[in-house]
């Protein structure tokens, strides 16, 4: 998967979305997935990346699928 800067960003937009549409705080995910305050925050701001094992655990605190966050390419969207 590409870590450009611009994907950091669609993957902490997707992730601040979904925890919006759970009306979740950014402390509650924090705490729910395991990760630092200060951590999550620089992830949501797309300064930091997500690991794969921090989206699984941020998915499965928001009650959705891993894959929600990460970018759709024009191949997955016509599928």
């Amino acid at each position: 998967m590409d870590t450009t800067p611009n994907t950091r960003s669609a993957v902490a937009a997707e992730v601040r979305a979904s925890l919006g549409r759970a009306g979740r705080s950014a402390a509650w995910l924090a705490e729910s997935a395991g990760i630092s305050r200060t951590a999550l925050s620089r992830k949501l701001r797309g300064d930091v990346s997500f690991t794969v094992e921090e989206l699984v655990l941020v998915a499965l605190a928001l009650g959705v699928e891993p894959d929600t966050f990460l970018p759709r390419t024009d191949a997955t969207a016509a599928a």
